[in-house]
């Protein structure tokens, strides 16, 4: 650890933005059971809220250029899925029309797709060109899926419980059908190297792995490798 910004609070889902000087989190509020949206600035060590009273456990994801925000808010509208401007004060734009749960899992570097979880069971791809129309990506047979696109966009680590617990597996964002189980013995939340050379994700018990991504026209991954212990994930 080589810092701290802020006090401590009831954080939860927070997303370095594409440039490391901010985070987008989440800070729950236990008087009224939801938590508001919070940009912070990592270097000045200052917050701006950015939605308020958006859900409990609210997570976003940030445009690759570090402009946008697409977030889950809970439950005015008929879409559930948010892309709105950093500095905007409005709800922004709201592109899927679905009274499903719908939380964005991650936007991929080109900004031309966003993957969003639907009905906690479901991945579902946004096109942010051409026809916007969603389609569904992949049944992930789990409770909570996760998901991440690989730096070039050609893979998505996601998470699915088939084995009876959670576990990583990648495909090819193309063709979905095929995978590759990353994990060996559990694991959730699943993020790339930046320049995809590694895949990390946090086991139940709180150890953060790493599994080398061997460059290739096929995937190719290792075994994972244990980096360090954070705490363990939480049983609720």
């Amino acid at each position: 650890e080589t810092g701290q910004i802020g006090a401590p609070g009831d954080y939860a889902e927070l997303q370095l933005s594409p440039d490391g000087q901010k985070a987008a989190l989440t800070i729950n509020d236990p008087r009224t059971l939801s938590g508001d949206l919070w940009i912070q600035d990592l270097v000045r060590d200052t917050r701006t809220r950015f939605v308020s009273g958006a859900t409990d456990d609210s997570e976003a994801v940030w445009s690759p250029d570090g402009r946008r925000l697409a977030y889950f808010s809970c439950c005015e509208d008929e879409s559930t899925l948010h892309i709105k401007d950093s500095g905007d004060t409005g709800k922004g734009k709201l592109p899927v029309k679905d009274q499903q749960f719908i939380a964005a899992k991650d936007w991929s570097r080109d900004g031309r797709f966003i993957i969003y979880e639907k009905d906690q069971s479901e991945l579902w791809v946004l096109p942010l060109l051409g026809d916007g129309k969603p389609y569904a990506f992949i049944q992930t047979q789990s409770s909570y899926p996760s998901a991440r696109f690989s730096p070039d966009g050609r893979w998505v680590a996601f998470v699915s419980e088939e084995t009876g617990r959670p576990e990583v597996y990648v495909t090819r964002f193309d063709k979905p059908g095929e995978k590759w189980r990353i994990s060996t013995d559990g694991g959730n939340l699943p993020r790339w190297r930046r320049d995809g050379r590694e895949l990390f994700y946090l086991m139940t018990d709180g150890k953060v792995m790493a599994v080398e991504i061997k460059p290739g026209t096929e995937f190719n991954a290792g075994a994972p490798a244990l980096l360090f212990k954070a705490d363990p994930l939480s049983k609720d």
